[in-house]
């Protein structure tokens, strides 16, 4: 999950730089907005950014742990980061920037659709499986490269043991019956 992560870390330099501008004229108001204009924008732009960035940033990660390609997360971490800062510029460091609001509030919104496009997608290729059957190409859990490790205890401390291979305990033509290893295969301590 690097590709995300590098994304949050970019963003969350923008959502710092936000928070920074509102706490600047936050000397004049209290709380709220005290009608004041500038602040109400500046308080507008850290905010929409803190409703859109974490979620579509979740769904990223999702996508991610899916094994999405690389080059669309990484369309669609360029795509948030220049939308929000488009957005971010138009809201707090401007007064009248029509297209940077129009724009980043475009771009958001169809990465938001995309992405729970995508999500959803994702989801319903998932629940297609059959039961006990991984995702193609996948590794199940407990499985390291070909080897399956299990949890048990050796000589009274509990530890990992790496046991025979995966393949072993599977059914197959060349696994006796009575021990489902391979014939000709020694017993594992």
């Amino acid at each position: 999950m690097f590709i995300t992560e590098f994304y949050a870390g970019v963003l969350a330099i923008l959502f710092f730089a936000l928070s920074i501008r509102v706490v600047a004229v936050r000397g004049r108001v209290s709380l709220g907005d005290g009608g004041d204009p500038m602040v109400l924008r500046r308080m507008r732009g850290h905010a929409n950014f803190a409703e859109y960035v974490p979620l579509i940033l979740l769904m990223m990660a999702f996508l991610e742990y899916h094994h999405l390609a690389t080059w669309q997360l990484h369309l669609m971490g360029a795509t948030l980061a220049i939308a929000r800062l488009l957005h971010g510029i138009a809201l707090s460091f401007t007064s009248k920037w029509f297209f940077g609001r129009f724009a980043g509030s475009v771009l958001t919104f169809v990465l938001l659709v995309s992405g729970a496009i995508a999500c959803v997608s994702q989801s319903l290729r998932g629940m297609q499986l059959h039961p006990g059957q991984p995702p193609a190409g996948r590794r199940t859990a407990g499985d390291l490269g070909r080897y399956r490790c299990r949890y048990r205890a050796f000589r009274g401390q509990p530890g990992l043991a790496v046991t025979e291979p995966a393949a072993a305990r599977l059914p197959g033509p060349d696994l006796r019956p009575d021990d489902r290893r391979p014939a000709g295969r020694p017993a594992v301590p």
